[in-house]
């Protein structure tokens, strides 16, 4: 259900660029694969069930996948939503801890206890987001390697 329109600057490599044209968009998603959505611009608030998390410019969240959530992304402060979510496929997981050096996988971690987090602030998320900032408003798309390095990174 969306109450505005989304534009899409681009889906690339399972990396999305997005902003949203209009003041607000609402829509029900069931995440497929995990979620990674940082904020550039603009507010975002994920809803599941009673439980609500809100994030604003520069702070990132993490969503599990096979959950339903309900995202609203609007206008705060006087900007538009821009936000940029990377998909975690199950392809992509496969390969990425095949290739993991095994000493480097943390031991006992143990998992979420919600399906939607909000990550702290940290350099290294920062990076990873800010890297891609040129790629908002170019008509260059970066290319499969980049977009492999990214996910990698994320």
């Amino acid at each position: 259900m969306a109450t505005q329109q989304e534009t899409t600057i681009f889906n690339y490599s399972d990396i999305i660029f997005s902003f949203i044209i209009n003041d607000d968009s609402i829509c029900t998603h069931k995440a497929a694969s995990h979620l990674l959505i940082y904020v550039y611009s603009g507010r975002m608030s994920i809803t599941e069930e009673r439980e609500e998390i809100v994030a604003t410019a520069g702070e990132c969240v993490f969503v599990k996948r096979d959950h339903s959530v309900v995202i609203t992304k609007t206008s705060y402060k006087e900007e538009q939503y821009r936000g940029i979510t990377m998909k975690f496929t199950r392809d992509f997981l496969r390969v990425y801890f095949k290739d993991l050096n095994q000493k480097d996988i943390p031991k006992n971690q143990k998992p979420f206890a919600s399906s939607v987090v909000k990550l702290s602030k940290s350099a290294d998320i920062d990076s990873v987001f800010y890297s891609m900032i040129p790629y908002f408003d170019s008509e260059n798309k970066p290319n499969d390697d980049l977009m492999e390095l990214k996910l990698r990174e994320g």
